[in-house]
């Protein structure tokens, strides 16, 4: 089967990925025939959304249940003033360049998170201390400071933990994931009753 010829538009706007030897129109076409999810439209997703539609990506879904805030607006660039109290996601698949692009379908979905409310559950205080200590000295071991969260939640899988950790903003994105990564690593081979660790890092 021929695959669809590009528009004059398409050869134009899409021309520097098309002289690209590893990507050329082949990888161009596989780009517009692309289905691309991205969770969350925040700090990260918005950016991540804008280069994907501007990439070419034929089919763009968003998935936030949030709603745009003011402190959100120095970094979550698909957002504006205007938008402030609405759906990130409505916010986000309306945003020029998402919409102004003919090949891209973007779509916002899942509204409500994805787990029902009853799939986890908070460990009530006093329960399961002893983890809750050793992860806090994990953290002050491996950055000097306490996390500026930690949740320890009973789910289907098994005792799961959140930890947030507060990071210096003009430190390598590299560096603040590499360590981030280090700490599950040492949460893991410490504590192998803890299901699953999730480490993020924030300003």
């Amino acid at each position: 089967m021929t695959a669809p010829r590009f528009t004059e538009d398409q050869v134009q706007r899409y021309a520097r990925h098309i002289i690209l030897p590893n990507v050329g129109a082949e990888g161009q076409r596989k780009l517009l025939d692309a289905s691309v999810l991205v969770i969350g439209a925040g700090g990260l997703g918005s950016p991540t959304a804008m280069y994907l539609a501007a990439a070419g990506v034929g089919k763009l879904g968003v998935v936030d249940f949030d709603a745009v805030d003011v402190s959100n607006l120095q970094r979550q660039i698909l957002h504006t003033s205007d938008d402030v109290g609405r759906p990130k996601v409505a916010s986000a698949v309306e945003h020029e360049i998402l919409d102004a692009l003919p090949e891209v379908d973007a779509v916002q979905t899942h509204l409500e998170p994805l787990a029902e409310p009853t799939a986890a559950s908070a460990v009530p205080e006093g329960e399961r201390a002893t983890e809750a200590e050793a992860l806090r000295r994990i953290v002050l071991e491996a950055t000097g400071a306490e996390p500026r969260e930690l949740r320890l939640l009973n789910t289907e899988v098994g005792l799961v933990a959140f930890l947030t950790l507060a990071i210096d903003a003009s430190r390598p994105l590299a560096e603040a994931h590499a360590l981030a990564s280090d700490i599950e690593q040492r949460v893991r081979r410490a504590h192998p009753e803890i299901a699953d660790v999730v480490v993020h890092t924030e300003p």
